[in-house]
């Protein structure tokens, strides 16, 4: 029994920390009013073709389309 007492509050206090962590990180959300991949700033595509990935190029720091 004090086992399971113990398990409740354990969860409930869980609970509470992450209920916590979803407020303090949603007052830093911003709305995202991006409409094409290539208005973020750290995404360049060239010349889309059927198939092709985004891959992230550490020298530019940007993502960049291109065959797999």
């Amino acid at each position: 029994m004090e086992n399971d007492l113990r398990s409740k509050k354990e969860m409930l206090i869980e609970e509470k920390i992450t209920e916590e962590r979803i407020k303090e990180r949603s007052s830093k959300l911003v709305p995202l009013t991006v409409r094409e991949l290539n208005d973020l700033d750290d995404v360049t595509i060239t010349n889309p073709q059927n198939g092709h990935i985004l891959s992230y190029n550490s020298t530019s720091g940007k993502w960049e389309n291109g065959a797999p």
